[in-house]
């Protein structure tokens, strides 16, 4: 069942708690970890919370096609950028960041190495996106598509200026036409670099996994 998911031939799950449900053969278990759980501090540590955790990552997939090259996210290091669906900011956000971050939480900051398991690495960067912990080191700027399109189109009539990915919108001509096309030309950018590409089908890998 696990390989079914696996794309392109890479194995993505290897240091996870993710097993076959080898006595039913109808789908995977993850099994939960207190001890590694409570390594993420600003989360209760309880298989309750672990649950709504777990949860709120598939949420997130739903929706996303692992190999879609539409851009759901923006991520911007020093001169660098991370962008594309979902799927793939799950799976790259690691490499992009480094090894190991510091981020504030309750106005204390705490380092810590990212997660070797998929669903808690998964769980600390859906942390970050959602801004429920903020990095410090990398500095680190994240904008949703989404919410980029509605603050241009709120801004048509005013001298907001924007920069989203090295292209400046200045004039009113320009947003109006990012508006129009802005979607479309982030996926045929994303599409050239070959940037859409996940190699597991984690929706799927979170959908039909049992929480043991």
């Amino acid at each position: 069942m696990i390989k079914s998911l696996i794309h392109n031939g890479t194995n993505q799950l290897n240091n996870t708690n993710f097993s076959d449900n080898k006595d039913s053969k109808t789908g995977i278990f993850y099994k939960y970890d207190k001890d590694s759980f409570k390594r993420l501090n600003w989360i209760k540590n309880t298989k309750t919370e672990f649950r709504n955790w777990f949860k709120c990552v598939r949420d997130s997939l739903s929706n996303n096609d692992f190999d879609s090259f539409g851009v759901d996210y923006i991520i911007k290091k020093d001169n660098q950028y991370l962008y594309g669906n979902i799927q793939f900011i799950y799976e790259n956000m690691k490499d992009f960041i480094g090894d190991s971050y510091t981020y504030l939480y309750e106005n204390k900051s705490y380092t810590k190495s990212f997660e070797s398991d998929l669903v808690l690495r998964f769980i600390e960067i859906y942390s970050i996106l959602t801004g429920i912990i903020q990095l410090i080191e990398p500095l680190i700027s994240i904008e949703n598509t989404y919410e980029i399109m509605k603050d241009i189109c709120d801004n048509i009539n005013t001298d907001k200026t924007f920069d989203i990915i090295g292209n400046k919108l200045i004039t009113k001509k320009d947003k109006i036409n990012f508006k129009m096309n802005g979607k479309k030309i982030l996926s045929i950018l994303n599409y050239h670099n070959n940037k859409f590409i996940c190699n597991l089908d984690y929706y799927n890998l979170f959908k039909i996994c049992k929480i043991i």
